[in-house]
């Protein structure tokens, strides 16, 4: 086992320490007027316009702007057209 000049163990107790940390779960914002993360995912319906069949950007902006996320059908699809007009 590897120590350092003081032959203290250098993973020993600072990794202890940052374990226990990583498992708290915090449920309270440090900054309070920052609001919660979204929680819920928008699907494709939510995502695109059913009339003209493309992304509503305008959703999706406010959303990412309040941490929220998409399933992953949305972000593929959402991708895969993005390719296909970029080539």
């Amino acid at each position: 086992m590897a120590s350092t000049s003081s032959g203290q163990d250098p993973a020993g107790t600072n990794s202890t320490q940052s374990s226990s940390k990583d498992t708290k779960l915090y449920t309270e914002r440090f900054v309070k007027s920052v609001q919660f993360p979204i929680s819920e995912r928008l699907n494709v319906d939510q995502v695109y316009d059913r009339r003209t069949g493309k992304p509503r950007h305008e959703v999706l902006r406010d959303h990412f702007i309040k941490e929220g996320r998409i399933e992953e059908e949305a972000a593929i699809r959402i991708i895969q057209e993005c390719t296909v007009n970029i080539n």
